[in-house]
């Protein structure tokens, strides 16, 4: 029923779980980019002081 869809799904990967870290879907970008998850580095919303990305100085690498 769907000949080109199951072209595309022969050669690629599927996924049976996925988790999504943050919602919406800003902060779930946001965390994919940055490796940390939305109530670390800032972005909880999608406009305002909610979508401010930060550093936090918590989780970076210590020094010697």
């Amino acid at each position: 029923m769907t000949p080109n869809l199951d072209k595309l799904a022969e050669k690629s990967v599927r996924f049976d779980r996925y988790y999504c870290s943050d919602s919406p879907c800003l902060p779930s970008r946001t965390a994919l980019m940055s490796g940390q998850f939305g109530i670390t580095n800032g972005v909880v919303g999608h406009a305002g002081s909610a979508a401010r990305f930060r550093l936090d100085s918590g989780h970076r690498p210590q020094s010697g």
